[in-house]
């Protein structure tokens, strides 16, 4: 397997700012950890004399020595065949260096080299996460799949406040496309909470309730629905007594 000297590794701000050891380490002291980082991917590994890696920081070898010796910094890094590396980035060296020889094994005939499980690194305590390379579109997917739980747990919320239950998957298709954000579906909600109490929705046992895929699609709730108050039968029966009066008039 060969070991090919990359220009870039790969850092991701989440996983180095939840780190246990990084939270306890003082501004100046994460930047030596990424200037000793960079020295360490780029040429192997860094000396393990105080007074260079003082200079390669710059800083005076008392004081690099004091953050050294009484801080996490040390346990970032261990001796390796005389030099310091941090143990988390020589795996992710060679796990690029196997998935790259994976590559030119596959040839022209190209496919995509299949993702094993142990070529993940599961231990975040550095503060650097490396994966196989060919595997940068997963956290991607990851965020996608948690999206489309939280539309669909959105959904039956939605499914459960609609007062016609017709149409699920339908209605579902809907959601999904339209995929609304938390302050559109407070409007939504609202003006759903309304026109179910309203004489229209109510009138027939809500025979012209459209469907909730209808409702959707066209988005009712801008129409700017306002509820007429409705008339007691008392009232219905007085002005439809009028009414015939004066037709027979």
């Amino acid at each position: 397997m060969t070991i090919e000297r990359s220009p870039a590794f790969q850092f991701y701000p989440k996983d180095f700012l939840t780190s246990t050891k990084v939270g306890l380490m003082s501004m100046t002291e994460r930047g030596i950890y990424i200037t000793l980082l960079s020295h360490c991917w780029l040429e192997g590994g860094v000396p393990t004399d105080m007074g260079q890696l003082a200079r390669l920081v710059g800083m005076k070898p008392a004081q690099f020595t004091r953050l050294w010796e009484h801080g996490p910094l040390h346990g970032c890094f261990e001796n390796r065949d005389g030099l310091y590396v941090n143990p988390r980035m020589e795996d992710d060296r060679h796990k690029r260096a196997a998935y790259l020889d994976r590559q030119r094994s596959n040839g022209s005939g190209g496919g995509r080299p299949r993702v094993i499980e142990s070529d993940r690194i599961k231990d975040k305590t550095s503060g650097l996460i490396s994966h196989n390379p060919g595997e940068e579109g997963d956290e991607d997917r990851r965020s996608l799949l948690l999206r489309e739980k939280k539309c669909d747990a959105d959904f039956t919320t939605f499914w459960h406040n609609y007062p016609k239950h017709d149409g699920k998957q339908a209605a579902l298709k809907a959601w999904r496309k339209l995929n609304p954000d938390e302050d559109t579906q407070r409007v939504i909600l609202a003006d759903i909470d309304r026109r179910s109490r309203s004489a229209g929705w109510l009138k027939d046992a809500g025979q012209f309730i459209p469907h909730a895929s209808t409702y959707l699609n066209q988005k009712r709730w801008e129409d700017g629905f306002v509820e007429r108050p409705r008339l007691v039968d008392s009232t219905v029966q007085t002005l439809s007594g009028a009414a015939d009066f004066l037709k027979g008039a």
